[in-house]
């Protein structure tokens, strides 16, 4: 069937955009909260302090 690589390569490029568009929200959140003085969410949170914190608490270890 012809051009039915290019309908792949379309909807590749719309799940990168998509995946690309929610980081950069993610990020952007982050920024405004740590400028702003608010608590960053638990989603993003990977250490406070000297410790493991939010979601990076529940995957990692941290052995002194």
């Amino acid at each position: 069937m012809p051009g039915a690589g290019a309908a792949a390569f379309a909807y590749r490029d719309a799940v990168d955009r998509a995946l690309r568009s929610g980081r950069l929200a993610g990020t952007r959140e982050i920024l405004e909260s740590w400028f702003a003085g608010r608590p960053i969410r638990d989603e993003y949170l990977v250490a406070d302090g000297d410790g493991l914190a939010g979601t990076g608490a529940h995957p990692y270890s941290f052995d002194r």
